[in-house]
């Protein structure tokens, strides 16, 4: 996985080397001017899944502030984010982008790491159904000087039960490049 994030303005472009049943699968996700696109191909030539606007562009807002909170959290302190205090451990924040505003409960454990990250705002793109989604995370580390996230999961809350759909672990995060 190879991903660009850029936040003035919101920008996000995220390419996968995935592999579905022994087969090549890469995919290329585009987040620009608070519109999205995603384009998923058999062998890099074939279309699996390929969806443009609508839940989408809000689906990939939600990501958006998803991974600002998670690798760019100096990227908070923005006027397009608005935040409530819930308690203690918990803050929500209000991501408006253009047209598009999703909101996050974010929850922190007692030494103020993001412990969770909360929305009923995204999409599943299977069956095109709001489900509450969640990125825990599960460890931390030094990334270049900052305490960031460097174990998480993507998790869809269904109502038959949670499914961790991805496990990442950071390798590398490079700043203003």
């Amino acid at each position: 996985i190879e991903q660009y994030n850029f936040f003035g303005p919101y920008a996000r472009y995220f390419f996968i080397k995935a592999e579905m049943f022994g087969l090549m699968v890469p995919g290329y996700h585009r987040y620009q001017d608070a519109s999205a696109g995603m384009d998923i191909r058999l062998f890099g030539l074939f279309p699996v899944m390929k969806f443009q606007g609508g839940v989408l562009n809000q689906a990939e807002t939600v990501t958006l502030l998803n991974e600002i909170c998670l690798m760019a959290p100096a990227a908070l302190v923005s006027p397009h984010i608005h935040w409530e205090s819930i308690d203690e451990f918990h803050a929500k924040a209000i991501f408006t982008n253009g047209p598009q505003v999703v909101s996050a409960i974010l929850e922190f454990n007692a030494k103020a790491e993001l412990v969770n990250f909360y929305s009923n705002d995204r999409t599943d793109t299977s069956d095109m159904k709001n489900y509450p989604f969640s990125t825990p995370c599960v460890a931390y580390k030094d990334q270049q000087g900052y305490w960031l996230m460097s174990e998480g999961q993507a998790t869809w809350h269904y109502p038959e039960g949670p499914f961790v759909y991805g496990e990442f672990r950071v390798k590398k995060i490079e700043y203003n490049i």
